[in-house]
């Protein structure tokens, strides 16, 4: 790890191919909105109408217990979805966790932010023990802090990309 880096906190993602000076680059060139169009967007996203943006009804859900989970034979791949983004697999008798989201919002704050519309069929401490949990990126839909620290004891292995084990670590997640 380079040193200064290290005592920085910050990992050594030196071997990326997307780190040039210090800094990540994208491998694309990627336009950038104009301020003008940045300020269209804003407006629009604040005072235009939103349209079916909440479901008219109660939308089906079944809740799963812990004895159900167990009940799924271990010599195929099953999957439960857990709402958004987050899939419980259990691949083989192994449990697999994807993006785990168990807050009511996604959101850095409790009182603002996307919020569900029902809670997820099974809650953190009625899980198995998950042997992995991965992460696909560090956006709050995909990457629940509170989640991730109960459940620190029950998970095995976290895989992540690279830039989020720093947080993770902050979250008690042990190096791996």
């Amino acid at each position: 790890m380079n040193n200064q880096l290290a005592a920085e906190g910050v990992s050594d993602n030196s071997h990326s191919a997307q780190l040039a000076d210090g800094k990540f680059h994208n491998s694309a060139e990627v336009e950038r909105p104009s301020f003008k169009k940045t300020l269209a967007i804003f407006k629009r996203f604040i005072t235009e109408k939103k349209i079916d943006a909440e479901p008219k009804g109660e939308l089906p859900m079944h809740s799963v217990s812990h004895a159900q989970l167990e009940r799924l034979s271990n010599d195929t791949v099953h999957f439960v979805k857990l709402g958004h983004s987050s899939i419980l697999a259990k691949v083989y008798g192994e449990y697999w966790l994807f993006d785990p989201v168990f807050s009511e919002r996604a959101s850095p704050f409790s009182f603002m932010g996307p919020k569900r519309f029902q809670p997820t069929p099974i809650s953190i401490a009625e899980l198995p023990s998950i042997a992995k949990v991965f992460i696909s990126h560090n956006h709050y839909d995909h990457l629940d802090k509170a989640a991730i620290k109960q459940l620190v004891d029950k998970t095995a292995s976290f895989y992540v990309p690279l830039g989020v084990e720093n947080d993770l670590k902050k979250w008690g997640v042990d190096e791996q």
